[in-house]
């Protein structure tokens, strides 16, 4: 499924070149450097994203017998196909299925400007996102109650020696899943956004380390670079340089390496999106909660919630979790104690107002 995705002139040598264009050296060399860029097109979690919804699509369309209608959609048949994943799928979850398909036929020269002048299926998405709403069901944040419970749920040996150090990183970095972890097996899984060994500089006399963050979901295109200082806390179960420095001292890496990871049998194995995920919901599970609520998100969203609970100023928490709007403020949940702060510090106002005692 994954070749579907893959543009159709992205062939390796001469029979894409045009008639009567010789294929000479430098012409080859040339076509192989733009087939290079062509690769990075889209953000690898969007691609990947992308082929998981155009497996989708092909599986309701194999359901109702009309495979063939992939390669030339017709309206009222991209209607049926709304309709059947309206019946679980959330709006936006079926937006970014259109999406996909639309890439898909993009990417191997179909026209998909038909689309634009289709009156039925805005007038079905509007229907769908009025009905099932179009609110995002973001995943709990994890807290540092339930950090410290990971601690003695968490097995032992150099998975788990990466898997909590990339914990703990996660959470007071704010930082996003495609930074700590690489996509599956093999290097066409490592992405450009995976936080490298040489990405960290350890300051031993301040305690701190900071992480160079050159690429994220916000800067895909590497406009800027990024450095996160994270304190340690010396004595502390929770301390990240500790384990940050224990990991790297037990399992050496190249530079280049994706930072976590374990070494086993001589070899270097960085840790896997499913693997930090299947680790983070068994230590969930392994604290009595329900694995579903929480994901790779959580750590983000915990680190981000605690430090506003704690009093950080809402512009340190956005430059250091790189939003570049108040987004965040949308799912950083607010204590029962913060709630109650809001009408305690309106009713002290009026119980100093003249004439408010009874």
């Amino acid at each position: 499924m994954g070749r579907l995705l893959l543009p159709k002139t992205e062939c390796p040598g001469a029979e894409c070149f045009p008639p009567g264009v010789a294929a000479t050296q430098p012409r080859l060399a040339l076509h192989q450097e733009a087939l290079g860029y062509l690769k990075h097109d889209l953000a690898d979690s969007t691609l990947g994203q992308y082929q998981q919804s155009l497996k989708y699509v092909v599986r309701v369309l194999l359901l109702l017998g009309l495979l063939p209608m992939l390669w030339a959609p017709q309206e009222l048949v991209v209607c049926w196909v709304v309709a059947f994943f309206a019946r679980s799928a959330s709006y936006k979850t079926i937006v970014n299925y259109l999406k996909a398909w639309k890439y898909f036929l993009g990417v191997h020269g179909w026209d998909v400007s038909v689309w634009q002048g289709w009156q039925l299926l805005p007038r079905l998405l509007r229907g769908v996102k009025r009905v099932k709403g179009d609110a995002a069901k973001p995943k709990l944040p994890i807290p540092p109650a339930l950090l410290l419970k990971f601690v003695r749920a968490l097995p032992l040996g150099g998975p788990a020696l990466a898997l909590w150090a990339a914990i703990l990183v996660g959470f007071f970095g704010f930082l996003r899943k495609g930074h700590l972890c690489v996509d599956g097996v093999g290097l066409g899984a490592v992405s450009m956004a995976v936080l490298r060994r040489k990405n960290f500089v350890f300051d031993h006399a301040a305690y701190c380390v900071h992480i160079t963050v050159t690429m994220s979901k916000t800067n895909q295109f590497r406009q800027r670079q990024q450095v996160i200082t994270i304190q340690g806390v010396k004595g502390h179960v929770l301390d990240p340089y500790a384990w940050l420095q224990k990991l790297f001292t037990l399992h050496p890496a190249d530079g280049d390496a994706p930072a976590f990871g374990h070494v086993q049998g001589g070899v270097y194995v960085p840790l896997t999106y499913s693997r930090l995920l299947v680790g983070l919901k068994d230590l969930i599970k392994a604290c009595g909660l329900d694995p579903s609520a929480y994901g790779g998100h959580s750590l983000r969203r915990g680190g981000a919630t605690w430090a506003f609970q704690c009093g950080v100023h809402p512009l340190f928490i956005r430059i250091q979790g790189d939003w570049q709007s108040d987004t965040w403020l949308l799912y950083v949940g607010m204590s029962a104690a913060q709630k109650c702060a809001v009408t305690r510090m309106m009713q002290e106002k009026i119980a100093s107002l003249p004439g408010a005692a009874i």
